[in-house]
């Protein structure tokens, strides 16, 4: 069974700042200007960004922000990888928050909020028990 996290970027937030925070981590990457794409060879959870080229409001529920989405992720992995994934995908969105002023939100399929970054910073909300 697939699964999927999703993550949520505020308007400015660039592909270059994508790849160079997943460049730090031990993954295969593809980046072609306007998408970044791959895997990350612990777990094979596979990533790809993209720019939401009409900005909207953020999809995640239950998450109320005042700024709109302007690139947009998503992290797909085996149910049988669960914890490797999610330690995965929290060394990234940690690297990124350290290193990159913008806010975030990531979600499991658009529905509960996992982690999220604002101004009181970076915040891991959810355990990955919950998605399997």
């Amino acid at each position: 069974m697939g699964l999927t996290m999703c993550i949520e970027i505020e308007q400015g937030a660039s592909m270059e700042g994508i790849a160079c925070s997943l460049k730090a981590l031990d993954v295969q990457l593809d980046a072609e200007g306007a998408s970044v794409s791959g895997f990350f060879q612990r777990s094979h959870c596979q990533f790809g960004f993209e720019y939401d080229s009409s900005p909207l409001h953020l999809l995640a529920e239950s998450v109320q922000v005042d700024w709109r989405v302007g690139l947009r992720g998503s992290f797909h992995y085996r149910a049988d990888n669960l914890h490797s994934s999610w330690a995965d995908i929290v060394a990234f969105i940690q690297r990124y928050a350290a290193s990159q002023p913008f806010e975030f939100v990531v979600s499991f399929q658009f529905e509960s909020a996992y982690a999220m970054r604002d101004t009181a910073g970076l915040r891991i909300v959810g355990t990955v028990g919950e998605t399997g």
